[in-house]
């Protein structure tokens, strides 16, 4: 997991190096085609909804705009980001967390839907969560 992270970390500081180009950039694309922006720290902040069902119980994400590749077609993106957030479990601490997943967006809007890791009681289980977002 340590060497994700700093590969993570390698590429968003290539990025900037490069003045937010890619080493691979070819000549700009046509307004209508799709383009990829890899790896670019966006400001975004979400809410998300989970169920975790060996807890039985509902948990609320907040979550930050972390590193991510993102596809974009005129006003429409996709993206698959990694999302640090603070949990808020009903009836338990609020906590750090980290996920992935996938979201979707049109202009500043985004529909996202990281997934979550958790242990309770010894066992492993992912926590899905679907929620909104709004991109600076």
């Amino acid at each position: 997991m340590k060497r994700f992270f700093i590969a993570f970390f390698l590429c968003a500081l290539m990025m900037d190096v490069c003045g937010g180009q890619s080493a691979f950039a070819q000549a700009a694309p046509a307004q209508d085609s799709i383009t990829l922006t890899p790896l670019v720290l966006t400001g975004q902040v979400g809410v998300s909804y989970g169920y975790n069902s060996l807890a039985a119980q509902g948990a609320i994400f907040v979550h930050f705009g972390g590193p991510g590749l993102t596809w974009k077609y005129g006003d429409w993106s996709l993206g698959l980001n990694v999302a640090p957030s603070v949990r808020i479990q009903f009836g338990d601490v609020v906590r750090p967390t980290l996920g992935f997943g996938p979201s979707f967006g049109y202009k500043r809007w985004l529909l996202t839907a990281p997934i979550y890791f958790d242990v309770i009681s010894g066992k492993t289980t992912y926590i899905p969560t679907i929620g909104i977002g709004y991109r600076f």
